[in-house]
């Protein structure tokens, strides 16, 4: 779905079509998760137009990817804001959370 796929796409190929199958058949094979795969596909033809990828990812029907963590703590890495929804918070909840927030913070910048 990128504009310039085809320049992208020879780097398997000198034509674009077969070379672009080359590249997703080989995302899929040396890469473990969904997560790998579609990271695979970004540094592979969207570098560096993020916007483009994330448009493109939510009109195949991708409204996120679920990264599963060996410390317990999974992610979802969210495409389309449209699905997020806020059921309910309690106040005691905000603080907690607001408190999470900040530890994280505080690691990643230490």
């Amino acid at each position: 779905m990128k504009e310039d796929w085809e320049m992208n796409a020879q780097d398997w190929s000198s034509n674009p079509e077969y070379g672009v199958k080359k590249a997703v058949e080989a995302a899929i094979e040396y890469n473990d998760t969904d997560k790998e795969v579609f990271l695979q596909i970004w540094i592979d033809f969207y570098r560096h137009r993020e916007v483009e990828y994330v448009r493109n990812m939510v009109k195949l029907g991708y409204d996120g990817v679920f990264v599963p963590k060996e410390n317990g703590i999974n992610h979802f890495v969210v495409y389309n804001p449209d699905i997020i929804r806020i059921v309910d918070i309690e106040d005691r909840e905000i603080e907690e959370i607001r408190k999470i927030v900040k530890e994280t913070i505080n690691k990643i910048v230490k």
